[in-house]
């Protein structure tokens, strides 16, 4: 990403941890770049696609040690459904997946952004 957008709404802090709107090819996966997740009580991921993930396929992974991926928090994704999705922080860094369902082509539309909250 190389930046980041802070929003307060007076209660929380939102912090843009990661976004693309790139879209997937038939089965493809889109995998975030890690991100620093210190101090941050949750990761809310907001999602609109016209197709549906895979089973399982938006995943936010934790890691304590930047390495091993071993807190995995999952969902499937309703293919045009506006969608939030939220867990709390149990990591130092995370990232995002979401995995394009196979069988039904490449998506015309994609919409990931991956938000902290302090």
């Amino acid at each position: 990403m190389g930046f980041l957008v802070g929003i307060s709404t007076g209660r929380k802090t939102l912090v843009l941890l990661d976004s693309t709107v790139a879209t997937l090819a038939d089965g493809a996966t889109y995998t975030s770049a890690a991100y620093d997740v210190v101090g941050l009580k949750e990761i809310r991921v907001s999602a609109f696609a016209n197709l549906a993930s895979a089973s399982n396929g938006l995943v936010v992974e934790q890691s304590s040690d930047s390495t091993n991926y071993d807190v995995e928090s999952t969902t499937t994704y309703a293919g045009s459904d506006k969608f939030g999705f939220e867990v709390s922080v149990i990591g130092e860094q995370a990232r995002t997946k979401f995995t394009n369902v196979t069988g039904s082509g490449a998506q015309t539309t994609f919409r990931l952004y991956t938000w902290g909250i302090y």
